[in-house]
């Protein structure tokens, strides 16, 4: 399965970002799921792309109006809210346990495999390095991560029961809600 948080702005990459996807995929894909706000312009495009369609209110676990309470700047709430969905995308019912998170201005311009066999997912990484990045891995996580890869991609297959994992460990690490922390 695939999961695509999108909002209206993103819907004309979007559609190069699906086509690019059913091209270039190595690997059988099951659904694609658009996680958005409602909006008729966006089921409209599911319809016509026979994508599933998520209202974003039933995977994110929290508003957009909580997440302004957490940040000074209205411009980042668009961008948390996003990665909440991404990290909570196993909520989704029915998805299945390997999912290819994809941004939607992501667009494919080779063939590629995300997952080798069932089981075996290929990690996308980058040499950069965003010391931020690491110090809030630091804070989530409780250890500071010295690998000197960079896992952050504009696509990524996540392991749906390692979510819940994650979100289980951060719960009892920083008691409170794991978005909560993650904020």
């Amino acid at each position: 399965d695939v999961v695509m948080p999108i909002i209206f702005k993103d819907l004309q990459i979007a559609k190069l970002s699906i086509e690019s996807l059913r091209k270039y995929s190595l690997n059988p894909i099951s659904n694609i799921y658009i996680v958005s706000p409602h909006d008729e312009a966006i089921i409209t495009f599911c319809e016509e792309n026979s994508l599933m369609f998520v209202d974003e209110d039933e995977v994110s676990p929290i508003d957009s109006a909580t997440i302004s309470n957490y940040v000074p700047s209205i411009s980042r709430v668009g961008w948390l809210k996003q990665q909440l969905i991404k990290l909570n995308c196993f909520k989704i019912p029915g998805i299945k346990s390997n999912v290819l998170i994809m941004d939607a201005d992501t667009v494919l311009l080779k063939r590629q495999f995300f997952c080798k066999g069932n089981d075996d997912i290929i990690l996308f990484f980058s040499d950069e390095f965003h010391f931020y990045y690491r110090l809030a891995n630091r804070f989530l996580l409780g250890r500071y991560s010295f690998y000197p890869f960079s896992f952050i991609s504009h696509h990524q297959v996540f392991n749906m029961e390692h979510l819940k994992s994650l979100t289980i460990l951060l719960e009892k690490l920083h008691n409170e809600k794991w978005y909560n922390s993650f904020l």
